[in-house]
């Protein structure tokens, strides 16, 4: 990360971390099934409401929001331009094992980060390697095993001293808090960690019309 002022204000919302201007790149990390989708779409909902003159791109997000451009592949994310954009399902993206993959990865983000862009991905803890997760200039964490953390990246290092901020918690096994809530780092802030409440949104929920595979009888 890049040495930046640490700044004094508190962030006590979702809101209030996307108004920093300095944050260009932002990691969401979190196990499966814990809300990275729905904290990806409170964004879209507070910049639509907030600030709605903003680009906004979703890339790999399966819930249609409109006025969002909707993009599929790398070839077209690489050409946007003065947007914020947020990236969902990393691990369907690139393969953070696969040097070669990562490299390209990480050079579209410099792509992006030069084009005026600022940029949200979100994935599963080992999404997230040593390379990769030393481009978050902040993160957003839900619960997290920590077994799946890549051991000396960013994360690993940034968590070891956490013991407890909010309702959130890290024992030696996983990074724990309730559904609705997120714990944010900020490394620029006089304060480092904040948990916030991030809210439900029904509409933008693609599982919850999901049919039991299980069919019990009555």
């Amino acid at each position: 990360m890049n040495t930046k002022p640490t700044c004094e204000a508190p962030i006590l919302g979702l809101e209030d971390l996307l108004r920093d201007k300095s944050l260009r790149v932002i990691g969401v990390v979190a196990d499966k099934n814990q809300g990275k989708s729905n904290l990806l779409y409170n964004i879209i909902k507070i910049l639509q409401r907030d600030a709605p003159a903003t680009n906004i791109v979703g890339f790999r997000l399966f819930a249609r929001v409109p006025g969002v451009l909707y993009l599929n592949t790398l070839t077209e994310l690489a050409k946007i331009r003065d947007s914020y954009i947020l990236i969902d399902e990393l691990k369907t993206i690139v393969d953070t094992d696969n040097r070669r993959e990562t490299n390209i990865f990480l050079e579209i983000l410099q792509t992006l980060y030069h084009s005026n862009n600022t940029v949200v991905v979100s994935g599963l803890a080992h999404n997230f390697n040593g390379k990769l997760s030393g481009e978050l200039e902040a993160i957003i964490f839900k619960q997290t095993t920590l077994i799946s953390i890549v051991k000396r990246s960013n994360l690993d290092y940034i968590l070891r001293a956490l013991r407890h901020e909010g309702q959130a918690s890290k024992n030696e096994y996983t990074l724990t808090m309730p559904l609705d809530g997120a714990l944010i780092y900020h490394p620029y802030k006089k304060k480092n960690w904040h948990y916030i409440s991030i809210p439900y949104i029904k509409a933008t929920d693609t599982k919850k019309d999901n049919e039991p595979v299980i069919k019990w009888k009555d």
